[in-house]
């Protein structure tokens, strides 16, 4: 766990760790990356929110320590527990509370929430991502994207699917499902699933436990509809308990990372990941969302996302209802 936090691809966070050792004779100067990483974790394992009881139990167990010389401290614990679920700002008192170094305290909270949530690295870096993300914004500095790029490094324009108008290599064997065209890619195990109204409707990829879910819909103006269909899918995050949503720039463009409570199992909370991207087109918009344990990490998800880029979108030039579903057929043998 604490490994995955020291990892030297989050140098901003070495550098953040090290400035807080500087600040240490103040003791409040915590960093704010810290603040949010705590609050991310604090809500996925408390998804109800602040329960004294609930809080007191996780704080006085017995726990192994990330530094041999600094004791643990329950009630420090309690606190920062209290203020990232919602109560008053912990300062005043921390400052009467703890002797020792805040930013440790932090750390070892840190620690202790991703082991009661049986994290994998994958989940917990999509966590630091997205306050290492947070913490730059409210600092003003340059927010190191996915692959260690700044987003001015990221190019004009994020790359995507294909419009069947544009001028295209097509070389190699396809699949034609009507309104879309995939390549076949080895190891990648390909679906199509019914919606509602019984038409074909989802195209489906799988690669070991990671699963691709990719759905056209008709556009609703020139500009796109990603932005507010992303800011809904927010919004309905932020009503479901034990829900977390976060923005994430890529190359891709800006991306929603979903994690949900999903149960209460004998281990701890289960977390579900959702990873979910779209492009805009010439009158469409193609929706795709990555699930599964490894669906943070962009590096295991390398040939489904070859999939995405390559994926040929062929719309028509018939009018067609504002984000109405566009429907996909069976390829044919």
């Amino acid at each position: 766990m604490m490994f995955a936090l020291a990892r030297r691809d989050f140098p901003s966070f070495q550098q953040w760790r090290l400035e807080n050792d500087r600040e240490e004779a103040r003791r409040l100067a915590v960093p704010a990356f810290l603040d949010d990483l705590v609050k991310a974790l604090a809500e996925l394992r408390f998804p109800r929110g602040y329960d004294r009881q609930s809080v007191a139990d996780f704080s006085s167990r017995k726990r192994q320590l990330i530094s041999d010389g600094m004791p643990y401290d329950a009630g420090a614990t309690e606190i920062l527990l209290h203020e990232a679920l919602g109560g008053p700002p912990a300062r005043t008192m921390l400052q009467d509370h703890i002797s020792t170094r805040v930013g440790w305290h932090r750390l070892q909270l840190v620690a202790d929430l991703g082991d009661d949530l049986a994290l994998s690295t994958d989940a917990l870096n999509g966590i630091l991502i997205s306050a290492e993300r947070k913490a730059a914004h409210r600092s003003g500095d340059t927010y190191p994207a996915l692959l260690g790029r700044s987003a001015e490094q990221n190019g004009p324009a994020p790359i995507g699917p294909r419009d069947s108008r544009d001028s295209l290599d097509e070389t190699g064997e396809w699949l034609d499902y009507g309104a879309l065209r995939v390549p076949v890619l080895n190891d990648l195990k390909m679906g199509i699933s019914r919606v509602p109204s019984g038409e074909f409707g989802e195209l489906q990829a799988w690669q070991s436990d990671m699963e691709l879910r990719m759905q056209l819909f008709a556009a609703s103006g020139p500009d796109g509809d990603w932005d507010s269909v992303r800011a809904e899918i927010s919004a309905a995050a932020g009503m479901s308990e034990g829900a977390i949503a976060e923005e994430i720039l890529s190359r891709f463009g800006t991306e929603l990372w979903v994690q949900q409570v999903v149960s209460e199992a004998a281990g701890g909370p289960q977390v579900a990941c959702a990873r979910v991207l779209a492009c805009d087109g010439q009158g469409w918009m193609l929706k795709c969302t990555f699930t599964g344990p490894d669906a943070f990490e962009p590096r295991s998800a390398a040939l489904l996302e070859e999939l995405y880029e390559r994926t040929v979108v062929v719309r028509g030039d018939e009018a067609m209802e504002a984000r109405k579903l566009i429907p996909l057929r069976m390829p044919s043998a």
